[in-house]
């Protein structure tokens, strides 16, 4: 009885004893794992950026659960000095996705275990420069027991979580030293996962440029281009033809446009499915305006496009080109005619092919295609200079735009900064209709330019200094070649772009000498374009003339780097 006794009060000790330690402490469940697709390994000098937190949640809380995260995420990575610094060498972009989050009750926990858990679960992905996820971490944590120590586990979750996640991957990117991929895998790396290296390490190791994946070329190479509306005429009493029409139409665009690396479908009046379309704005296309994109002299003749109407509207998308097409299904005993037309935005010059003859709405769909590929062969014949761009975007021609030096000696009539607004108004209007280099960098904020700010770390206001100098007071002021491509180097970009202006008043009419610079960062090698515009007036036509020439001479040069390589 007595051993009975003793028994029960080791028992009693030994749950309580436990029971003190959940009531201090919590307790709950921990799990994360870091994936790398295709066997990718990192280098072992990535770092990571941090990218945007989202909430996937479905709910609304009364704390901003995506700060507290990316907040915790970024103090975690300085901590472990895995936080890049926009200071260039290779880095993954980590964007998350808060799953699941439940804030929870400490008070419910110390009552029952499990009831008023908090939770925290995230997956991220890693994503490389080619905007191609190589990898994936998954994260959860969660406090379902506990008491005094779990009071504020509903803020600490996302440092404990946010710590998981940057360990698993440093250990991932310390582990990479001591291995190596199989040939295969290698060979697919390089291929298709395209890690930029440094230029004095392409040089080095005679790599140059390695080719990028082609959704990468679609996405940056050739034409933007927007799909309106096209006009049907039906005089085929019952609707189902229009409906198959339609159906069929629509199913062969996306074919074309799946085909096709040089076009850029960027707005779709159409649902094109898994092709990824902008909605053209009802402000830019409205019901109105739909109806007057087509016109016809007579009663008797044929429509064609409103060329006006559509430039106009292609010209506020900001696109190269429009697409579009005129179908006219004849009465049962006609045949079927489609008409497809490329209109070039900027020369308003149209491409036309039709496709006649079709006698069934069901064999639409090869004469449509069709007659879209011969639209885009001769557009394509046309610009081969762009075409070929193909190449240059496939080697990873990058470019960063560095501040401009102005010469304004009419400050009396316009100040510095007018004068610098209209400029970067011009830049930004031909840096974008000319697209054989990919802006990376930018120290001017412009505004249609996807790019990122050069950093004070590389481009401060004492740097900025020096970037232009001149053998004496009577000389033109010329870009410190040296100094730029030091600055190229550690951007990891291939071409630098800049400008000297001097401005005047002439007549009451404000002119410019402009002098645009192409800097090949590798040779140092200087391309420049001298250029006489009148500032307020049509300024981004002539600028976008003179960096259509940089970059033809440059792509001309850079193809016979890469057929020597």
């Amino acid at each position: 009885m007595k051993h009975k006794k003793t028994l029960i009060k080791k028992c009693l000790l030994v749950f309580y004893s436990l029971l003190f330690m959940i009531v201090v402490t919590g307790c709950g469940a921990v799990h994360h794992k870091v994936d790398f697709k295709d066997k990718y390994i990192p280098p072992a000098d990535t770092m990571i950026e941090l990218g945007r937190v989202m909430n996937k949640t479905g709910e609304e809380f009364d704390i901003d659960i995506k700060k507290m995260l990316s907040d915790s995420l970024e103090k975690t990575l300085k901590e472990k000095e895995l936080l890049w610094s926009s200071t260039g060498g290779p880095r993954l972009l980590l964007e998350s996705n808060i799953i699941d989050y439940r804030k929870g009750d400490a008070f419910k926990r110390w009552l029952l275990p499990g009831w008023g858990a908090t939770i925290l679960i995230v997956q991220c992905d890693l994503v490389d420069d080619d905007n191609k996820i190589v990898g994936s971490v998954k994260a959860t944590r969660t406090v379902s027991m506990g008491g005094l120590y779990s009071v504020g586990a509903w803020k600490t979750v996302f440092d404990n979580l946010a710590n998981d996640v940057v360990e698993d991957l440093s250990k991932s990117i310390l582990s990479s030293k001591d291995r190596k991929p199989d040939r295969e895998s290698q060979k697919k790396y390089k291929s298709e996962i395209n890690y930029q290296r440094p230029i004095e390490e392409r040089e080095k190791n005679n790599l140059a440029y390695i080719p990028q994946t082609s959704s990468q070329i679609h996405k940056e190479s050739g034409f933007k281009l927007a799909i309106l509306p096209w006009k049907l005429v039906n005089n085929r009493t019952y609707t189902d033809s229009e409906t198959t029409i339609i159906a069929e139409t629509e199913y062969a665009l996306k074919k074309v446009i799946e085909a096709d690396q040089i076009f850029i479908p960027e707005f779709s009046y159409y649902d094109l499915k898994k092709i990824k379309t902008k909605k053209i704005s009802d402000e830019i296309l409205n019901k109105t305006l739909n109806d007057n994109l087509w016109i016809r002299k007579n009663v008797a003749s044929s429509f064609t496009p409103n060329i006006d109407l559509i430039c106009d509207i292609g010209e506020k998308l900001h696109v190269d080109t429009i697409l579009t097409y005129y179908i006219y299904v004849g009465s049962y005993s006609e045949p079927i005619d489609v008409d497809a037309f490329l209109i070039n935005v900027n020369t308003k010059k149209i491409y036309h092919e039709r496709s006649s003859g079709i006698s069934s709405p069901y064999n639409v769909t090869l004469e449509f295609q069709m007659a879209t590929n011969k639209v885009y062969d001769a557009y394509k014949k046309e610009y081969k200079h762009r075409v070929n761009t193909q190449q240059i975007k496939e080697s990873g021609f990058k470019l960063a735009i560095f501040p401009g030096l102005l010469n304004n000696s009419s400050t009396q009539w316009i100040s510095d900064k007018e004068v610098t607004a209209y400029i970067k108004d011009a830049l930004n209007k031909a840096i974008n209709s000319n697209q054989l280099l990919v802006p990376k960098f930018s120290y001017y904020d412009l505004k249609d330019i996807r790019s990122e700010k050069i950093s004070d770390d590389i481009l401060n206001k004492d740097v900025n200094s020096h970037l232009w100098s001149k053998e004496s007071s009577s000389t033109s002021s010329e870009p410190n070649i040296g100094l730029i491509c030091q600055l190229g180097e550690k951007l990891q970009v291939d071409a630098i772009l800049t400008y000297y202006t001097y401005a005047y008043n002439d007549s009451h009419e404000l002119f410019g000498d402009f002098t645009v610079s192409l800097i090949n960062v590798r040779t140092k090698k200087t391309y420049s374009e001298k250029q006489t515009c009148s500032i307020r007036w049509k300024l981004d036509q002539d600028l976008n003339k003179v960096i259509k020439k940089l970059y033809i001479n440059f792509e001309k040069d850079s193809m016979g780097t890469i057929n020597q390589d």
